[in-house]
């Protein structure tokens, strides 16, 4: 477990202690060949139909789990572009958005160019609270403007078909950085 020096700076996508997933359980989807939740309800996908986690919103509630994201924050920010750690707009110049990113130069051919990132832009206050504070980044890390950003693909479990037992069963301990669907150019993987 990392220790933070500031314990009371708690960025906005962390998930709490208080929020729990709430009672999920995944079905396969014959009309669609993927899969869906067995008392599927408005709000548990979005606009090109992914399903999402279901996370109670409890921000403040409990204990802080910095290792945790919380999705429908995640997925506001990302898509808003709102800053990770506070909530509110992300820095934005005549050269672009503020992201912070771990340098981990080599992981992206023609880095920063075409780059993909699964962790929301910042404010330029936050950016220096981020670059100090988060584990994340310590060591080294890199500060990118990015002038049109998208949304290119959702991150999250990746689940096969159960058999016939109607039960998709998760794929990989790892699954939560697989590629599941690419937005714009609409590859779809049903499994």
């Amino acid at each position: 477990m990392t220790v933070l020096k500031r314990p009371d700076a708690v960025p906005y996508i962390a998930t709490w202690s208080d929020e729990q997933c709430a009672g999920q359980v995944v079905v396969e989807d014959r009309r669609s060949g993927g899969i869906a939740y067995l008392d599927e309800r408005p709000g548990d996908r979005d606009e090109w139909g992914v399903l999402w986690r279901r996370v109670e919103s409890r921000p403040g509630g409990g204990r802080p789990e910095f290792a945790q994201v919380h999705a429908r924050r995640q997925r506001y920010v990302m898509r808003h572009l709102r800053c990770q750690v506070c909530g509110r707009p992300a820095d934005v110049n005549e050269q672009g958005v503020l992201w912070l990113l771990k340098d981990d130069r080599g992981a992206w051919p023609r880095r920063p160019e075409r780059m993909a990132a699964t962790h929301p832009p910042v404010c330029l206050p936050c950016a220096r609270v981020a670059a100090e504070l988060c584990p994340h980044l310590s060591g080294r890390h890199i500060a990118v403007r990015v002038r049109r950003p998208e949304v290119v693909g959702v991150y999250g479990a990746l689940y096969a078909p159960g058999g016939g037992r109607g039960r998709p069963q998760p794929v990989g301990e790892r699954s939560s950085r697989t590629p599941i669907r690419r937005c714009g150019g609409w590859s779809r993987r049903s499994w």
